[in-house]
């Protein structure tokens, strides 16, 4: 797996203000990577929605990262391309696991044992799958249902904030 060079896990509740500070910590970290002001670092997206970095209007081989969720967000920094999500664990809806999730993943899915173990057992497959699509650059029409999670190599945790508990996946090569 590429190496990841910074995790920053930031717990607001103000959705909107969590957004934009993932964003300032974004310019923070490459105003001073490549020592320019923040009004140097803008954050584009290309055509599949994957956001990219350029710094004096030049784009940069560096790679980050930002997924955010009820009272909490992340953003990742590193060499290659990746991908992280984070999701609240509260109860899941079935319809998803029909919908988007491979055969193999809800077959692991209904083995758990109790209902703590299921719910994290979906969380840690949608995180998995939004994190490998966030790397890949295809957002959510990249075929989930195809996409066996199962059969690729992730970081994942589940953690624990605020008396919350929360999935994280990132998904690098």
């Amino acid at each position: 797996m590429g190496r990841m060079n910074k995790l920053i896990i930031l717990v607001e509740k103000d959705s909107k203000g969590l957004k934009k500070h993932l964003h300032e910590i974004v310019f923070g970290y490459y105003s001073e990577k490549h020592e320019v002001s923040n009004r140097e670092v803008e954050i584009k997206r290309d055509k599949g929605g994957k956001p990219f970095i350029m710094v004096q209007g030049e784009k940069k081989s560096d790679f980050f990262n930002i997924s955010h969720t009820s009272g909490a967000g992340v953003v990742i920094f590193s060499n290659y391309e990746i991908g992280i999500d984070i999701e609240e664990i509260v109860s899941p809806d079935d319809r998803i696991a029909q919908r988007f999730f491979h055969k193999n993943e809800r077959r692991y899915l209904h083995d758990s044992e109790g209902e703590t173990e299921y719910r994290k057992r979906f969380y840690e497959i949608w995180t998995k799958k939004e994190a490998y699509l966030k790397w890949n650059g295809t957002g959510l029409a990249g075929g989930l249902k195809n996409l066996n999670v199962l059969t690729k190599r992730y970081v994942f945790q589940c953690i624990e904030i605020n008396g919350k508990e929360y999935a994280l996946a990132v998904y690098a090569q």
